[in-house]
């Protein structure tokens, strides 16, 4: 699995980078079936916003986008938003097996 964390006229420590990256293999551990993970920090307005994009199989694309005053904080609520998501596609993929 590919993760690319970048940040749009924003630097991303490598803090920040770690901590996303042990929360995707937190995610990754309900969903096997996540090839590629990009996120993108940029400023907006006092605060950060963190947009996410998950390739998964099938072609599946899910994205999703959080806010916060700092980019621990984004990152954290768009994990969560994203968190939702797999396991939704989780669901509906098991549905369609049986």
């Amino acid at each position: 699995m590919e993760i690319r964390v970048t940040g749009c006229h924003v630097e991303v420590t490598d803090a920040e980078k770690t901590h996303f990256s042990d929360r995707i293999e937190r995610l990754v551990k309900h969903f096997d079936g996540v090839h590629k993970v990009e996120a993108t920090a940029t400023m907006e307005g006092a605060g950060m916003k963190v947009e996410m994009v998950v390739h998964a199989v099938k072609g599946v694309t899910l994205a999703a986008a959080g806010t916060g005053p700092s980019t621990m904080a984004a990152f954290d609520e768009v994990l969560d938003r994203m968190d939702r998501q797999i396991k939704k596609l989780k669901e509906r993929l098991k549905d369609r097996r049986s």
